[in-house]
């Protein structure tokens, strides 16, 4: 019982501590505050755990590099072949704790934009873990199975997804390239 007094009182100090250091930004924290993973490195409770310095982008998208790949770069029309696997913050896996691979065309809305951001500039080989806010995740709607009867991702939560990608193919074709701005 002490030590989880204790254990929970180290991290509400953590939290007042990330919270009350914004340095004065303007731009607000994003859905998943610092405070809330263990350490401020997007490790939470249930988790694999994972060193390296937490990045965030400006759509809010948060992630750090576990490996850095050594292959090919992916960008925008690439044909993408990546392994995931996801939790939510509470570490409840919403992949059943499997590994998923799946493929896709970079940068064609054919997955989540928190993974299609995630994974451009990853080489081949790398790994990355991704916090994923609601707006570029599963949004208002959530995730529920194909019969509709278990919700495995709530609306409007944040996600987390460990992704691996094995390989780029660059795009070959006009039909997979993707129009550049």
């Amino acid at each position: 019982m002490r030590a989880r007094l204790a254990f929970v009182t180290a991290i509400a100090g953590l939290l007042v501590v990330l919270t009350g250091c914004s340095g004065g930004s303007a731009k607000p924290t994003p859905t998943v505050a610092l405070g809330t993973t263990i350490d401020g490195r997007g490790n939470f409770p249930k988790l694999p755990l994972v060193t390296g310095p937490l990045q965030s982008t400006a759509s809010g998208l948060q992630y750090v590099d576990i490996r850095p790949g050594t292959g090919a770069a992916a960008v925008a029309g690439d044909v993408v072949t990546i392994r995931w696997s996801g939790w939510l913050t509470t570490g409840v896996s919403f992949s059943q704790g499997q590994v998923v691979q799946s493929s896709f065309v970079l940068g064609r809305r054919e997955t989540l934009p928190g993974i299609d951001q995630g994974v451009r500039g990853m080489k081949a080989g790398g790994k990355r873990r991704l916090v994923i806010p609601p707006e570029l995740g599963y949004g208002k709607q959530g995730l529920q199975t194909a019969n509709a009867i278990a919700v495995l991702v709530p609306p409007d939560v944040t996600i987390i997804e460990d992704v691996e990608l094995v390989s780029v193919k660059p795009a070959t074709s006009p039909a997979t390239a993707v129009p550049t701005r």
